[in-house]
């Protein structure tokens, strides 16, 4: 969960290394270039299962190696995306009150890639486990309600020697 950031996640390196970018919400992102997601180096940037909303713009995919799928954003970028509905009752479970998971009836829930390029991990944010249909961003909606959000970063993040994360 990234919140506040001038820029959520950058991957502008030139190298031939894989960046996979899985299970992510990103939310807030206008300041500076406002990017949610900024993928625009030589690198290969895999974005699996994100949720991203409140932008400039959800995903900066400018560079050539950029694989975007089963996202939800505002924009709809990439294949097998959700497009968020804008009105913020129906994408979050509390918007106003930070709670950024999937509420019921939400186009993140069930809508996920279960089988990630990278497949490290089963779990969301919290613990929960991932099983069968995933749902897009950070949480896994679980049948009692909505995972109330717990581990927030706040921006802006800065990577070693100074670079972006």
């Amino acid at each position: 969960m990234i919140l506040n950031s001038p820029r959520g996640i950058s991957n502008a390196e030139d190298t031939d290394a894989n960046t996979y970018i899985e299970n992510c919400t990103i939310v807030h992102s206008h300041v500076g270039s406002g990017d949610g997601i900024h993928a625009t180096g030589a690198s290969y940037t895999y974005i699996t299962n994100c949720t991203i909303a409140d932008c400039t713009d959800d995903i900066d995919n400018s560079g050539a190696n950029v694989t975007i799928d089963y996202c939800a954003s505002d924009d709809g970028d990439g294949t097998n995306s959700q497009t968020l509905s804008g009105t913020r009752s129906n994408d979050f479970t509390d918007w106003a009150g930070g709670d950024y998971s999937a509420p019921s009836g939400s186009v993140q829930v069930d809508n996920g890639d279960a089988t990630p390029p990278a497949a490290l991990h089963s779990d969301d944010i919290i613990g929960t486990s991932r099983s069968g249909s995933w749902d897009i961003g950070a949480w896994e909606r679980v049948a009692a309600g909505a995972n109330a959000p717990t581990s927030v970063i706040y921006g802006p993040l800065v990577g070693p020697m100074g670079g972006p994360v």
